[in-house]
């Protein structure tokens, strides 16, 4: 009797052994693959899962409320996005006529609210969200709000550079992209003026300058956000607002969104 005791807790602790290396297996094969990102911009091996690029006309001078705003309509954005979504900064460019690298390019790890606790740390997320998320971005709007007025605001050059560099590769074109342009869209370069002319798109179009002006925004959703001011250049907008979308438009862009900024700057 005493051994066929013996025996039937050994069968059993057995079992229970077994059971725990076969729940440590299936664990173990269930187990999502480490994800391989990029130690600087977080962003995964394989490339961003959606990109957008705000294209920031640091050619114009930011009032208090305005950067307010501009700042917190952004903040808003980084707190929708999703994990591995690409931010890009970029700025229009008043010496170069254009725009070819970003300020600085980072993806999201992921809301720490929504980590999964078996394969993810809550506090490396919150970690790397503030610190090499956030923080770097913050730090750059910030210098970009704070430049002062130059004195040419080449926007359309600096939308086809961005479209050139930043959309047109293969592997990004096959993910969600929208460009965000900042700006008062007062365009004022050697190719087009609206200080020296009116905007009008159909005039522009049959010019030789539209040739050089052809950005590639096939698939780009687009979000204009208008920059207020006191010139009289500018008007009430409409005719700015209207020459781009057009423009935008011509070149496969989808402008989804236009809204002016709070505040009147200088």
């Amino acid at each position: 009797m005493g051994t066929g005791k013996l025996s039937n807790k050994t069968i059993a602790g057995g079992a229970m052994i077994a059971g725990v290396i076969v729940v440590l297996i299936v664990f173990v094969w269930l187990k999502p693959p480490s994800v391989e990102r990029d130690p600087k911009t977080l962003c995964r091996s394989k490339g961003p899962s959606a990109i957008t690029a705000i294209l920031l006309d640091r050619t114009d001078s930011f009032m208090p409320t305005t950067k307010t705003d501009l700042e917190t309509r952004i903040w808003n954005l980084l707190d929708q996005i999703e994990e591995n979504h690409e931010i890009s900064l970029f700025a229009v460019d008043p010496e170069h006529g254009g725009s070819f690298d970003p300020i600085i390019k980072v993806c999201s790890p992921g809301d720490p609210k929504n980590v999964d606790h078996l394969t993810q740390s809550e506090a490396i997320i919150r970690r790397n969200w503030q610190q090499k998320f956030r923080a770097p971005l913050e730090a750059e709007l910030d210098k970009l709000l704070t430049n002062k007025e130059a004195q040419s605001s080449p926007i359309m050059e600096s939308v086809q550079s961005v479209a050139i560099t930043h959309f047109q590769s293969t592997q990004r074109r096959n993910v969600p992209r929208r460009l965000i342009i900042v700006s008062d869209l007062l365009q004022n370069s050697a190719a087009i003026s609206f200080y020296k002319d009116q905007p009008n798109f159909r005039r522009f179009h049959e010019s030789p300058q539209a040739r050089g002006l052809n950005p590639d925004l096939r698939g780009v959703e687009i979000e204009l956000w208008l920059i207020q001011r006191k010139q009289r250049q500018q008007g009430d907008g409409a005719a700015v607002l209207q020459f781009f979308r057009s423009w935008l438009a011509e070149h496969g862009g989808q402008v989804h969104a236009s809204v002016r900024t709070s505040g009147i700057n200088d």
